[in-house]
C-alpha cells in the first residue's frame, strides 16, 4: 500500500511541474520576403504563462530586447547591407521557460526607397 501511495505523490509532483515552453512565431515579415526601410517585426506567442521579454536577433546577433506587450519591433533595415539576413526571436516566460522561433530569411533591398 505504501509503495502505491509514494508513486501517486511523485506522479502528482512531477505532473504539476510546469516546464512547457512558449511557442513563438515570427508572423511578419514572412520567410523569403524582400523588405526595405523601417519594418515592423511581428511575433505571435502561444503560452498561458506571462511573457516577460522577447529578444530579437538579426544574423545571430542580439539586436533588441522588449519587456512590454505588444512585443513588436521596428527594424531599421537601412542600417544593413542589401543582402540576405536571418531573423530569430526568443520568448521568455515568468517561470523561466524559453521559446525560440524558427529562423526566417529576408532580403534587404533599399533600391525601392526614394
Amino acid at each position: 500500500m505504501k509503495k502505491y501511495f509514494i508513486n501517486i505523490i511523485l506522479l502528482l509532483i512531477i505532473g504539476c511541474s510546469d516546464n512547457s515552453q512558449p511557442i513563438i512565431l515570427i508572423s511578419y515579415p514572412l520567410d523569403g520576403d524582400t523588405i526595405s526601410g523601417i519594418v515592423e517585426i511581428i511575433v505571435e506567442i502561444d503560452t498561458y504563462l506571462e511573457v516577460i521579454k522577447v529578444e530579437y536577433y538579426v544574423d545571430e546577433i542580439l539586436i533588441t530586447t522588449l519587456s512590454e506587450d505588444p512585443f513588436y519591433w521596428m527594424w531599421d533595415t537601412t542600417e544593413y547591407l542589401d543582402t540576405l539576413h536571418t531573423l530569430k526571436a526568443y520568448a521568455y516566460t515568468s517561470n523561466g521557460s524559453v521559446g525560440i522561433s524558427d529562423i526566417i530569411e529576408v532580403t534587404v533591398d533599399q533600391s525601392s526607397i526614394e
